[in-house]
Parts: structure tokens; sequence; C-alpha cells
């Protein structure tokens, strides 16, 4: 998703120097799992990260630090919550402008604030036939059409390299 930036990772974090920054900047000290644009109104261009255990906003602050330059832009890194955990990167969908993903035992949705997907029955049936020793292999689908969304994910009976199972 952010192919766009020249981009280094130094012990799985994100450091990104370049022309627009002033100097680089170490967005978390976790893994970073997965990265995604996201409307920022004023303060585009922002990216959402999802790491191990948090979900971080990267947005510029519409500062220009040199006038001159005319690129060295000021951005802001906030901490959006260090309480969410994250299957996969292949399991995070933006739909309508609102971003679902699976984390251990729970759903979770990020609209500007996370919170958690409201549907017991269909979580824990997943969360009770998901091999988790495979859980980087879960992947999720939008089918605007059907204004559904769905993860596929390898059962406890799955063969080797198949997600057999999906939710809806």
């Amino acid at each position: 998703i952010c192919e766009s930036f020249d981009k280094t990772f130094i012990n799985d974090n994100l450091i990104i120097p370049g022309k627009i920054l002033e100097k680089p900047i170490a967005i978390s000290n976790e893994k970073i799992v997965y990265g995604a644009l996201t409307r920022g109104g004023a303060t585009t261009p922002t990216i959402i990260f999802w790491t191990t255990g948090s979900v971080i906003k990267f947005s510029n602050s519409g500062e220009l630090t040199d006038p001159k330059k005319g690129y060295s832009i000021k951005f802001n890194v906030q901490v959006i919550t260090n309480e969410i955990s994250i299957l996969s990167n292949k399991c995070v969908v933006n739909y309508n402008g609102v971003f679902y993903w699976v984390g251990r035992g729970v759903f979770y949705t990020y609209s500007g604030v996370v919170d958690t997907l409201k549907n017991t029955m269909n979580q824990q049936f997943f969360h009770e036939n998901i091999n988790y020793r495979r859980a980087k292999e879960v992947f999720a689908i939008k089918y605007p059409t059907k204004n559904e969304i769905w993860w596929f994910y390898p059962s406890k009976m799955a063969k080797l390299n198949t997600c057999d199972n999906a939710i809806i």
C-alpha cells in the first residue's frame, strides 16, 4: 500500500526517509503488519499503520519546515490504540471508509476510533474453527454489490496451503 514511499525497515520498524521529510521518522518499536492510505482532509497524506499490537496514524501536520524548499513537511505520529491484535497483513479491508480486520478472539473496525465488530455468533464460530498456527494465511475480500466482506481462513482440518472456510 505504501509502495510510493522510499522506505527502510530497521529491526522490523518502518523508517520513512526522503524528500518530503525533514528527517527519518520511526513509526513504532513494534513490527508493522499493514499500512493503508486513508482520507485525511486537511492532513492528507494520512497513513494508518497496524503493528502487532497497535493502530498508528501518520498524518501531515500542514506545516512546512522550510518554505524555501517547499517540500519538507512536518508529520504527526499518533497512537490510536495499543490494545489490538491482527492475524495477517491480508485480513484488513477498507469498505466505505471504514477498515475491518480480524484479531485474536475479536473482529475490529476503524473509522477514526477503533471498535469491536458486534456479531458474536459468527465470531465464535470463526475463532473456534480457525487453525491459529496458520493465522497469517487469513485474507479478506469485499463484495460491494452484496454489501459483504468475506474472510477466508484455514480451519483446524484444512490441508496445507488452503483456506477451506470463510466467514461473511
